[in-house]
């Protein structure tokens, strides 16, 4: 959590995110702290490798909106069983509703991605 918040951070500090104002950058791990202490960077995007849970989410949707968060895992570095508890936690999670889990599963990677969307159809 505090790599990728500190990852940010140097995207920030170091005039990158505004040299490049088209660059956008999935952030793994729900952007880290940067949600609880970034309230007016909101250009980046999230991923769900760790923070998605009832006390959770609503940090996140609150900060990053909807649109903004995009399924993640920590593939290669976790173990293949632990995808089906994480999407077991995504499908309980009282705070998602069934479009903002059909959205973060694949409508806003199509929309972020469109080159990929063009390729699937």
């Amino acid at each position: 959590m505090a790599d990728t918040t500190r990852a940010a951070q140097r995207l920030i500090t170091s005039g990158t995110m505004h040299r490049h104002p088209g660059l956008r950058v999935i952030l793994p791990h729900g952007g880290g702290y940067l949600p609880y202490i970034g309230t007016r960077l909101a250009r980046f995007y999230y991923d769900t490798a760790q923070p998605t849970s009832p006390s959770a989410t609503p940090s996140l949707l609150g900060y990053a909106g909807p649109d903004r968060i995009l399924y993640g895992t920590d593939y290669a570095l976790a173990p293949a069983w632990i995808f089906g508890v994480v999407n077991e936690l995504i499908d309980a999670d009282p705070v998602l509703t069934d479009p903002l889990r059909a959205a973060m599963y694949r409508e806003n990677a199509l929309r972020l991605l469109p080159s990929v969307a063009a390729r699937l159809g």
